[in-house]
């Protein structure tokens, strides 16, 4: 097995004269970020990270857009954990997502969104989702495609392989994988360019499958015989039978999508073509309204907040078949100052995220590096003012994902680096046990004014979800079985009432109440203990599997001694680092 990357890496640099300390590779924070926030490096070296996902056992997968997969283990160590085929003929294509599946304690699987057939061979179905399973030695094992003939990068074969807009991002909810789907490049404004209203076809769309690749039964389009369509780019059809797999349409390219698991809102961030990138969100895909029947968010009918004007396949969003309204963006802005390409982000809501962070929605642009937040509005529907302030500067960012104890990663695909962020002063003991993970993430509380429960348990390994927006008498959520990792409970804050935090777990350490804060009315419990495991019990989402550090300290990562090897090269390693840091506080 090859292992320690970063520190053979690091120690080739240092020889040559090229070694930076690894804080000083890291992501730069804004003055009022950095007050409340600290960054480290947890990967260098890297070959254009484009995402992350963090496993329940502590490590976290890196992908790398030639197809090289890292997995850093809980020592710190890098290892190659083998390569996916693609075939990136140009920029935007490559290995681009990678996400965990809930139960991955039990199952080890990995899913993967690659760009791995060429152009050449099958112009129509470039791009595939890949099931592989990652061994307890960090290697890539079995693979299955999930996904094959179905992610099409042209309805036409003259067109073939397309050059951007390629699509990537995987979100699990509930037991289904979200992934979106790029347009592919066909750069060109309306009228000449309408796949994303095109409901037979995959691009320019946010699909939802079940874990095996399979259609669920109540996808919007599952009962619609035909649809708006077209054979070509721009060749209307009107009457064309649907791909079942198409959950929202209307996008350029929605790279990067997050389902806030309070709400179960997508929080969309819409690459455009020559004039506006865009923030959309869309409503509830739980239940029975607008979001679970299907959305339709503007193009070609829109970019961001300019109106095009064209006649087919369809006049408005209205004319598209099966009818519905254009979601509007809550946030749009122009390309200028290097920006071009929005990467979306998330809410930072989980272990330690305090106001006004945990009420606030962080995104950046590729092109610029550039990373902002904006401030959300209490019900989570939408942001407060499309005022934007500066989160930090980065070498292209391209991903970012929520850790359960804590930690906000973030690819830097310029760089070569991934950040991690968590809030200063964190206390461990808030968290859980280091076997909790991003699991299924739970469901979330419900909207303002009803009773929720939180949502389910996310798997075996531990979800972020809080107990619920203002509203009466929120709840915690159920707890996993099977552990205790995740976030304390939250109960929910309002004026519904007073919510408590969570119960400590039954075993393995304290789990302090993290509950809201209310003036008056009935009392909300923060969520139920935890029946096996380290920590504070989770308040949605399962706490994790069970491990053996029995500390209840979730915000550090524990593990076996590190190997002889990477004990050698780590204290070479560390005595120069010393070494430069004494040299540098000598020239200060």
């Amino acid at each position: 097995m090859r292992r320690t990357l970063l520190l053979r890496s690091a120690l080739g640099l240092a020889a040559l004269g090229l070694w930076a300390d690894p804080a000083q590779a890291a992501l730069t924070l804004s003055t009022d970020a950095a007050a409340d926030l600290e960054v480290k490096v947890l990967a260098m070296g890297l070959s254009q990270p484009t995402d992350v996902a963090e496993l329940p056992d502590g490590r976290v997968v890196i992908t790398q857009r030639l197809g090289d997969v890292v997995v850093v283990d809980k020592n710190g160590d890098q290892i190659e954990s083998g390569t996916i085929m693609v075939y990136p003929e140009f920029g935007e294509q490559g290995l681009l997502g990678v996400v965990a599946d809930p139960d991955f304690a039990t199952n080890h699987y990995l899913y993967f969104y690659a760009s791995a057939g060429t152009t050449s061979d099958d112009p129509k179905n470039k791009h595939k989702v890949f099931r592989i399973v990652l061994g307890d030695d960090g290697m890539l094992g079995e693979r299955t495609t999930i996904i094959d003939k179905g992610l099409r990068a042209s309805r036409s074969s003259v067109d073939g392989g397309a050059s951007n807009h390629n699509g990537g991002g995987l979100q699990i909810y509930k037991g289904k994988l979200f992934l979106s789907v790029g347009d592919t490049g066909h750069n060109k404004t309306p009228p000449n360019n309408e796949l994303g209203t095109c409901l037979n076809a995959t691009n320019g769309k946010i699909l939802r499958v079940n874990l095996d690749g399979s259609v669920p039964d109540d996808n919007p389009l599952s009962n619609e015989t035909m649809v708006t369509g077209c054979d070509d780019w721009n060749t209307a059809t009107k009457d064309e039978a649907p791909e079942k797999k198409i959950f929202a349409w209307g996008f350029r390219n929605p790279y990067r999508f997050w389902i806030d698991p309070m709400t179960s809102r997508m929080w969309i961030g819409d690459v455009g073509e020559t004039t506006k990138e865009e923030v959309s969100v869309g409503s509830p895909i739980d239940g029975t309204g607008a979001g679970a029947k299907g959305e339709h968010f503007g193009w070609p009918f829109a970019e961001g907040t300019t109106k095009y004007t064209q006649s087919f396949p369809a006049a408005s969003c209205m004319d598209v078949k099966p009818a519905r309204d254009c979601v509007p963006p809550v946030y749009d802005y122009g390309h200028g100052m290097n920006n071009n390409c929005v990467i979306g982000g998330l809410i930072p809501d989980g272990c330690g995220w305090k106001a006004p962070w945990n009420a606030r929605y962080l995104f950046g642009d590729n092109g610029s590096g550039r990373i902002w937040y904006l401030d959300v509005n209490a019900d989570r529907s939408g942001v407060t003012s499309t005022t934007t302030k500066d989160f930090a500067s980065s070498q292209g960012v391209g991903s970012f994902r929520m850790g359960a104890n804590g930690t906000l990663y973030i690819a830097e695909v310029s760089g070569g680096v991934v950040d991690k962020i968590t809030p200063k002063g964190l206390d461990p003991a808030m968290c859980g046990g280091s076997s909790g993970g991003t699991g299924g993430m739970g469901a979330g509380g419900a909207a303002a004014g009803s009773t929720s429960t939180g949502g389910v348990a996310g798997g075996s390994s531990g979800g972020i979800s809080n107990g619920g927006n203002a509203g009466s008498a929120p709840t915690g959520g159920r707890t996993g079985t099977s552990g205790g990792g995740g976030v304390p409970a939250s109960g929910g804050s309002g004026t519904g009432g007073a919510p408590t935090g969570g119960s400590s777990a039954a075993k393995g350490g304290t789990g302090p109440a993290m509950g809201g804060t209310s003036t008056a009315g009935t009392t909300a419990s923060g969520g139920s203990t935890a029946t096996a495991g380290n920590g504070a019990a989770n308040a949605a989402g399962s706490g994790g599997s069970s491990g053996d550090d029995k500390s209840g300290c979730g915000c550090r990562v524990g593990g076996d001694a590190p190997s002889s090897t990477s004990l050698m090269a780590l204290s070479g390693l560390l005595g120069l680092m010393a070494f430069r840091r004494r040299r540098s506080r000598a020239a200060r």
